[in-house]
């Protein structure tokens, strides 16, 4: 998961900075990395963090959450490009890599605990 979180922060700047068709191409091949991984694996890892009885519940506010999120990041990212692109960019990367650094910190944290009885 934290590979992908890592990978997505290069599309940004790969599909705002590479010219023309390669660019878009690797933008999308990027996000595609980053997209495919994080949604699989993370509906993997709420199935394994949560009990089956609490299990839709646990699914519902997660993507509650991360549409609310979505949402309000589409919001901040289009106020940005009434500014300048770069903007954009460097909003994108940021929030992928605090992303990445908050899996890391929250990893240390968990360790090996059973989060079953959550």
């Amino acid at each position: 998961l934290i590979i992908s979180v890592l990978i997505s922060a290069l599309i940004a700047p790969v599909f705002f900075f590479v010219d023309g068709t390669t660019g878009i191409i690797m933008g999308v091949i990027l996000w595609g990395i980053g997209m495919g991984a994080q949604e699989s694996i993370l509906k993997a890892v709420i199935s394994m963090m949560v009990s089956k009885e609490k299990r839709a519940t646990a699914y519902g506010v997660f993507y509650t959450v991360f549409g609310s999120a979505w949402f309000l990041g589409s919001v901040a990212i289009g106020w940005l490009y009434g500014f300048n692109i770069l903007y954009v960019v460097i909003f994108s990367t940021l929030m992928e890599l605090l992303a990445g650094a908050f899996l890391i910190i929250y990893r240390r944290k968990i360790g090996a605990t059973n989060l079953k009885e959550v």
